[in-house]
């Protein structure tokens, strides 16, 4: 089955101060594990203090980690790639707002 990222978009308002830990962003599916992950070189930056992690137990589903230390007036399109083991690519296209 080809790989993809469920949802592959979505908007995101996170409350700085408040951790963001396991939000879940993504389900990765199809292609052939494991997967990695990377900000694509065109995309906006998350939140200050949030990154993304992977469920290690899983390798397959995307979340969320740290806690927002700057509210944003603006969502930025923060594009993450990710690739199978067999080459192929898909990309989550999500928007995060930290807000007060």
């Amino acid at each position: 089955t080809p790989l993809t990222i469920t949802p592959s978009s979505g908007t995101f308002n996170l409350t700085v101060g408040t951790p963001a830990d396991g939000t879940a962003v993504a389900t990765v599916s199809g292609g052939t594990p494991p997967y990695t992950y990377s900000i694509d070189a065109a995309s906006g930056p998350l939140p200050t203090g949030v990154s993304f992690v992977e469920d290690a137990s899983t390798n397959s589903i995307v979340t969320l980690a740290g806690t927002p230390t700057v509210a944003g007036t603006s969502t930025t399109p923060v594009l993450l790639d990710v690739n199978d083991s067999a080459g192929a690519t898909a990309q989550l296209a999500s928007r995060f707002k930290a807000i007060k």
